[in-house]
């Protein structure tokens, strides 16, 4: 069954000009800023976009240099604004600032950890938690939290 909400255009507000993507956007409210959108290009790279969408926002939309397989997702953590998404390599990564929508103002954290879809990620009491399935073969779910998650690097802007 489908939704029986109008169309986010109805309203009005859909990106301008027309923004396409391979799989499932990414979305999160900025307290000043308004409605921030994450999705993953058509381009060959299948690179990282991001913009904001509403009344009186910023018109950039930069194409970031992070190759993604599937959607990203966007939530805040510690007060940044993070995507969270699965690079070509598979390994799950975290782009805190994409909320500042500029290439040098990013910070990436690449996790040894791999999935063919992008992280869940939750914070409770202080405690951030992912949660991936795995590409083990078998079909597993994961969960961990964050702190505990080997990294290949954490920090920089690529």
């Amino acid at each position: 069954m489908q939704s029986q909400n109008p169309p986010f255009s109805s309203y009005g507000r859909s990106p301008q000009p027309a923004e396409y993507s391979i799989d499932t956007p990414g979305l999160v409210i900025h307290q000043s800023r308004g409605v921030l959108l994450a999705w993953t290009g058509m381009d060959s790279a299948n690179n990282l976009n991001a913009r904001y969408i509403g009344v009186n926002v910023p018109p950039t939309r930069p194409t970031f240099t992070d190759r993604l397989i599937g959607g990203p997702n966007l939530f805040t953590l510690g007060g940044r604004y993070v995507a969270g998404y699965t690079g070509k390599n598979t390994n799950i990564y975290l782009l805190f600032g994409v909320d500042n929508l500029d290439e040098n103002q990013a910070e990436r954290w690449k996790f040894a950890d791999t999935s063919p879809w992008p992280p869940a990620v939750a914070t409770i009491n202080g405690v951030t938690y992912v949660a991936w399935f795995g590409t083990d073969g078998e079909n597993k779910l994961n969960f961990a939290d964050l702190g505990s998650m080997p990294t290949i690097y954490r920090g920089g802007s690529g």
